[in-house]
């Protein structure tokens, strides 16, 4: 799998890959910023599935 991190309202993702368990720990959120996330599997030629619904998250102090 491979995570996708939007800030904010970036166009521009973040590629977290390798993913191979199925949860995933963002360590670098930053307080006060909004997040949307995106997950799609890849196979062993790197080919990527279309993209999860989207998941947004706001981290709070």
């Amino acid at each position: 799998y491979a995570v996708y991190r939007f800030e904010a309202n970036s166009k521009t993702p973040l590629r977290f890959g390798n993913i191979t368990k199925n949860q995933f720990v963002d360590k670098d959120m930053k307080v006060g910023v909004a997040y949307r996330y995106q997950v799609v599997s890849v196979d062993k030629d790197g080919l990527e599935s279309h993209p999860s619904k989207e998941v947004r998250l706001f981290l709070e102090r």
